[in-house]
C-alpha cells in the first residue's frame, strides 16, 4: 500500500503523540486539520489546540475549519491527493464525503479495546466502571461511531490510583507507536482488518457537567473512581455551605464504616483528612479539594481555614 500523502485530523493532547510519531518516522503529513482556537484557563485566554501548536512547531500546513460539512472544504481536502487520512481525538464526526476522499481510507486511533467503549469518553468510562485493563485500537473508519474494522490493538493495565489525565497520557503514547506499526504493516501488505463483534459492544457517551455531581449514596469505591475519572473536567463536585467544592484526591477507607450520620455527612476529621459517610456503610477520605474559583489545596489547609464540624453535610446541591 502506497502512503505518500497523509492528512491528519486531531485536536486534543491525546492526538499530539501520534502526530509527533508520524513526523519523526518521516511520514509525509501534507495537511493538519484541527479545531478552532478556544478560551482556556481561569483567564479564558484564547489558545490554539495542542495539535495546532505541534503542527506549527514542525512547520506543517494546518487549517482550522469552523464547518467541515461544506463543499469548499471537501474540495480543499481533495486538492492534497491524500493516500490516507489519520484521525485522532479530532472532536467532530467526519461525514461520508470526507471518509471517501483518501485513496486508502481513513484510520482512527481510539482509546479503548473496541468493540468495548465506543464513543467520545472511553477513558473516563473505563475508570468509572473499575476496569483493570484497557488499551488502544487502530481501525478503519466508516459512517458509524467507532464501528469500523479493527486493524491492531494493544492492551495495558489500569493502575489502582490512576486518574484520567495520567491514563490518557499513557494511552496517547501507546496510540502513536501502534499507528506507526499499523502503517508499516499496511505498507507491506501484512495486515488484514477484522470486523468488530457487535454483540460485545459497550458505549462511552460524552461526559456532561452534571455527571460530576457526587451522589454520596454510592459506595466510597464508586465515588473514588468518579474523582479519578472526571479530572480535569467536569471534576467530581459537591457543596459545602452553598459553595461548590471540587474533589481532587480521595481514598476509600478500608473495612466497614457505619456511623450515626447519613451519606454526605462528615463523619470524622483528622488533622490532614476529612472522612465522609458514603453508601453501603463505606466512607471516603478526602485528601485534596478546591473551592470553585480558587486553587487546589490539601484537606489540612482547608481545615485550617474553615470551621468544619462532624455531622455537617456535603450535600448534593
Amino acid at each position: 500500500m502506497v502512503m505518500n500523502n497523509i492528512i491528519f485530523f486531531g485536536t486534543s493532547d491525546f492526538a499530539v503523540s501520534t502526530l509527533k510519531e508520524l513526523v519523526e518516522n518521516k511520514y509525509n503529513v501534507v495537511l493538519v486539520v484541527t479545531q478552532a482556537d478556544q478560551p482556556k484557563g481561569r483567564g479564558q485566554k484564547i489558545s490554539a489546540p495542542p495539535v495546532k501548536q505541534i503542527a506549527d512547531y514542525y512547520s506543517l500546513p494546518s487549517i482550522q475549519p469552523e464547518i467541515i460539512r461544506d463543499q469548499s472544504f471537501y474540495s480543499e481536502l481533495k486538492s492534497y491527493s491524500s493516500d490516507i487520512i489519520i484521525v485522532v481525538a479530532y472532536g467532530k464526526i467526519l461525514p461520508a464525503e470526507i471518509l471517501a476522499i483518501p485513496l486508502h481510507g481513513c484510520i482512527n486511533v481510539h482509546a479503548s479495546l473496541l468493540p468495548r467503549y465506543r464513543g467520545a469518553a472511553p477513558i473516563q468510562w473505563a475508570l468509572l466502571n473499575g476496569e483493570k485493563v484497557t488499551g488502544v485500537t487502530t481501525m478503519y473508519m466508516n459512517e458509524k461511531m467507532d464501528e469500523g474494522n479493527i486493524l491492531l490493538q494493544e492492551e495495558t493495565g489500569i493502575n489502582d490510583n490512576e486518574t484520567a489525565p495520567l491514563l490518557s497520557d499513557r494511552l496517547s503514547i501507546i496510540g502513536g507507536s501502534l499507528l506507526i506499526k499499523t502503517l508499516q504493516m499496511l505498507r507491506e501488505n501484512a495486515l488484514q482488518s477484522i470486523p468488530q463483534n457487535t454483540a460485545e459492544a459497550t458505549y462511552a457517551p460524552k461526559i456532561k457537567k452534571e455527571n460530576g455531581l457526587i451522589d454520596w449514596n454510592q459506595t466510597a469505591v464508586q465515588i473514588d473512581r468518579m474523582v479519578r475519572a472526571f479530572q480535569p473536567w467536569p471534576s467530581a463536585y459537591c457543596f459545602y455551605n452553598n459553595k461548590l467544592i471540587k474533589i481532587w484526591e480521595t481514598e476509600p477507607s478500608p473495612g466497614d464504616s457505619k456511623s450515626e450520620f447519613p451519606p454526605s455527612s462528615i463523619m470524622k476529621i483528622e488533622k490532614d483528612s476529612i472522612f465522609v459517610q458514603c453508601g453501603n456503610n463505606t466512607s471516603l477520605k478526602i485528601k485534596k479539594l478546591q473551592i470553585e474559583g480558587r486553587n487546589i489545596i490539601t484537606a489540612k489547609s482547608f481545615l485550617a481555614g474553615h470551621c468544619v464540624s462532624v455531622g455537617e453535610s456535603l450535600r448534593e446541591g
